[in-house]
């Protein structure tokens, strides 16, 4: 009997080469989870290869919700919906200020001395 839960999750997308030397070697969308767990994402009734569908997330930090299950030794979601199913969240490494957002146009001060010839 396999372990299922539903589960939301925050972390990394990325297309990594998974069982290698096994007929399903292939590209698979895992999500990195910035609690150390690693969960290979797949949508319900998609029969075609994932890795296609999630190209856009690659790299993004996302919230996923879906039903986890540790199918033969290996974490897996399962998602309803691509759209539904993952949240774009804010990348911390180029966080979004509003306050240097409206100093753009602003022509900054030159702060050297200006010496009179």
């Amino acid at each position: 009997m396999k372990e299922t839960s539903r589960e939301t999750k925050i972390g990394r997308i990325s297309l990594d080469l998974l069982f290698k030397g096994s007929k399903s070697e292939a590209i698979y969308p895992i999500l990195h989870c910035e609690d150390g767990e690693s969960y290979r994402l797949h949508i319900k009734g998609n029969e075609a290869a994932d890795a296609p569908l999630f190209e856009h997330l690659n790299g993004l930090k996302v919230q996923v919700s879906g039903e986890a299950d540790n199918l033969r030794g290996h974490w897996r979601m399962l998602l309803e919906n691509l759209d539904e199913s993952v949240q774009s969240e804010v990348n911390e490494e180029h966080p979004s200020d509003p306050a240097e957002e409206s100093t753009k146009d602003v022509t900054p001060l030159d702060p050297a001395p200006k010496d009179s010839q």
